[in-house]
């Protein structure tokens, strides 16, 4: 089993948040054999490991850094994919070209946010026709719905300010499930908010707002004979 993370932020809780996440799902699932990797862009968005040298040191985790990769042997277009977000804009437009003559429209979504952020000064139009992209890929359907999306939400800062704001909501949700998980388990709050990051107040409101069927389930691993019993008198 493998646990893949790529992060391009620095963020000094990601170590805590990643083995946080990876323990939870080897206790829920009962996983013995399995390895960590994590992808940077370069050692210098890594955060310390402080408390978590063991998973580091035993060789389960492989950290990657993806501006000490050789570049004398092309990836395959996923993994070339994550190196061009460090790539200057030669070997970015270089690039691009070599993914999309080899894979076609297949990932055209990922390419164009990538290259509207990394050349934030020219239009789409613009960058079209500096990669003089082929004329089949300007018919595909994907082509023509994004560019009639594109024109309808206007400037490229407001797509870039969507995007974080998505990923924001969905690392918040994620979080929030995995306390609701933790508190299925019967953890202590104070536990599962120094775990995921939460308040503890907004654990014990997570505990609150769940269902009453997971309500049931929490009271019956601590006294299921109870929990029979006030059933049967009710």
């Amino acid at each position: 089993m493998y646990f893949v993370e790529v992060q391009f932020q620095r963020d000094e809780k990601f170590y805590r948040r990643f083995f946080a996440e990876t323990v939870l799902y080897l206790h829920q699932y009962e996983v013995h054999d399995w390895r960590g990797v994590v992808i940077f862009p370069n050692e210098k968005i890594e955060p310390s490991f402080k408390n978590y040298e063991e998973f580091i040191e035993s060789g389960r985790v492989r950290r990657i850094y993806l501006d000490q990769l050789p570049k004398t042997k092309p990836l395959f277009p996923q993994l070339e994919i994550f190196r061009l977000m460090i790539a200057d804009e030669q070997e970015t437009l270089k690039t691009v070209k070599a993914i999309l003559s080899e894979t076609g429209s297949k990932f055209w979504e990922i390419l164009e946010k990538i290259l509207v952020s990394k050349f934030s000064n020219l239009t789409r139009e613009e960058i079209e026709k500096m990669l003089k992209l082929e004329t089949n890929l300007m018919k595909t359907r994907y082509y023509r719905e994004a560019r009639e999306e594109a024109r309808k939400e206007g400037r490229q800062e407001g797509l870039q300010e969507g995007l974080k704001q998505g990923l924001q909501e969905g690392q918040r949700q994620m979080t929030e499930e995995i306390a609701k998980r933790m508190l299925e388990e019967n953890l202590p709050i104070e536990l599962i908010a120094k775990t995921t990051g939460l308040s503890k107040r907004k654990v014990q409101q997570l505990r609150t707002s769940k269902s009453p069927e997971t309500n049931d389930r929490a009271r019956k691993k601590q006294n299921p004979s109870a929990l029979k019993t006030r059933r049967r008198h009710s």
